[in-house]
């Protein structure tokens, strides 16, 4: 079984809603292109293209064998396509580290944003080159990176279950507002539980303008 198959098992759907709202949010043009980065068998890309009927480019190393809407493309060797916005799920902790940074500052200043979700829990992936990060490895990327603005949250399914932690994270040339990159009823349930119970979760974190 190769590691596709095995992650089709695996693949956390709800991370597609944390990207969508988020991809809403920044009120994408039907003319814009959505780049997915470390796209697997194409499963985001087909669910995007469908809710906002964007063209959405994949790219992967070993999806395209599965698809042939995604391209062949090692990210740790090349440099992904143009494109206007790029999403990823869980994509980075595979590549190099300094590679993975470059390629999310090369996407920003190509795009005007980057939305993306990290692991932040201990994970059994040995193809992981970084198992998870903590809240400071992600704030050095945003250093690094340097947007005009970022928004970095839990993700969605994280409320339910702290001890998963993911997180959402935002890099944008325009302004976004964290209530935006949520569903409505999500947060109005989300601040009902911050409001009423410890919270334990890493708090919402923007930056920028």
């Amino acid at each position: 079984m190769s590691y596709l198959d095995h992650r089709d098992d695996e693949i956390d759907t709800t991370e597609w809603i944390d990207i969508y709202t988020a991809l809403k949010a920044l009120n994408p043009k039907r003319n814009e292109v959505i780049v997915e980065l470390c796209a697997g068998k194409g499963y985001l890309m087909h669910f995007l293209s469908r809710k906002l009927g964007n063209e959405v480019v994949g790219v992967d190393l070993e999806g395209c064998k599965y698809n042939n809407k995604v391209i062949c493309m090692d990210l740790s060797k090349e440099d992904p396509p143009r494109g206007d916005i790029y999403v990823f799920q869980h994509c980075i902790e595979h590549i190099p580290q300094l590679r993975a940074r470059d390629i999310l500052k090369q996407a920003l200043m190509h795009g005007r944003a980057v939305i993306g979700i990290l692991p932040g829990h201990k994970v059994d992936d040995p193809t992981h080159i970084v198992n998870h990060y903590h809240l400071d490895d992600i704030m050095d990327i945003v250093r690094y990176v340097n947007p005009p603005y970022f928004i970095l949250r839990p993700d969605i399914r994280s409320y339910a279950y702290p001890a998963s932690l993911d997180y959402l994270l935002v890099m944008s040339k325009t302004p976004v507002k964290k209530v935006d990159t949520m569903p409505a009823r999500l947060a109005l349930v989300v601040w009902l539980y911050r409001k009423l119970l410890f919270d334990t979760l890493t708090p919402v974190i923007t930056g920028g303008g």
